[in-house]
């Protein structure tokens, strides 16, 4: 059985594009291709299995109960994992624990024909984004503080990469850019997918959740303090006024700590990781036409 795997952060444009799976089910499952429900399940049981081999079960029975699990017991050629909180998490922008995770996936699936599908972003804008959805989320820190969280400076998408082809097969790894992916969102999900027409797919006509900006983020973190008292209906309701009036805007991230030099540097070494992402060997980008 394939098993491929999406490998998108929360924050990026995997909303889009779990809803366009949904949207073409049907297409899908004519093609015998089926993916797992995004929430925790899927991880979970993974995890689970994992801790199964490790404790010395035989390895092709506990992998099988996983895909029996996985697919419902149905006639499958291809299983799509598409996890919302695989990378990453609601307190910081980017697991420490991402690599760990998928040495699992390739252990739990070995003898699978196992394909990742890896989505990249700036992360000048990715930490950003990623914090508003923290304080959305429930979280009262500062953007300062959430960016303790994680050492952003050190994390190089070519790593990442790399790490990934350790254990799997020699099936190309599918990369490409979440500041491309509103024009090429089709021809992802057909390689994804498998669905030869994929110009025919349908999906969801805004292809990115935006959130708050940093300033928008930080003043709502203040007010959840100043206003601990208030209810969840008349939070819900100061958080859609906050999302109206601060919306995130990729092109203004700079704010406080977070200044125009430090994401002038990420940017550059956003740009550095794609002139050496498109040299690694079995790795195939997926760029607009």
């Amino acid at each position: 059985m394939e098993i491929y795997v999406y490998i998108g952060g929360h924050r990026t444009t995997s909303h889009h594009f779990y809803d366009a799976l949904v949207k073409n089910n049907e297409s899908l499952q004519a093609e015998k291709v089926i993916f797992s429900s995004a929430t925790r399940r899927t991880k979970k049981k993974i995890i689970s299995a994992f801790e199964a081999i490790k404790q010395g079960n035989d390895q092709k029975h506990v992998r099988d109960n996983l895909l029996q699990t996985l697919t419902f017991g149905k006639d499958v050629k291809r299983l799509l994992i598409v996890d919302l909180r695989l990378f990453g998490g609601k307190r910081r922008s980017i697991s420490n624990k991402v690599d760990i995770f998928y040495d699992k996936i390739q252990t739990v699936f070995r003898e699978c024909d196992i394909r990742f599908f890896i989505e990249t972003r700036n992360y000048a804008t990715y930490a950003a984004s990623a914090y508003s959805e923290s304080i959305i989320d429930g979280a009262s820190q500062s953007f300062s503080d959430f960016l303790l969280n994680t050492k952003y400076s050190n994390f190089r998408w070519p790593l990442l990469i790399e790490g990934l082809q350790g254990q799997q097969s020699s099936k190309p790894e599918i990369v490409w850019r979440f500041e491309d992916y509103e024009y090429i969102w089709r021809d992802i999900l057909g390689a994804f997918s498998g669905i030869i027409n994929s110009q025919d797919l349908i999906g969801p006509s805004n292809t990115r959740n935006l959130g708050l900006s940093i300033t928008g983020a930080e003043l709502l973190n203040k007010y959840k303090k100043e206003y601990s008292n208030d209810s969840n209906e008349s939070l819900e309701q100061v958080q859609k006024i906050f999302l109206r009036q601060f919306p995130f805007d990729q092109n203004t991230t700079s704010v406080g700590a977070w200044n125009g030099k430090n994401v002038q540097q990420l940017t550059n070494s956003y740009e550095d990781d794609w002139y050496y992402i498109d040299r690694i060997e079995n790795v195939i980008p997926i760029k607009p036409r």
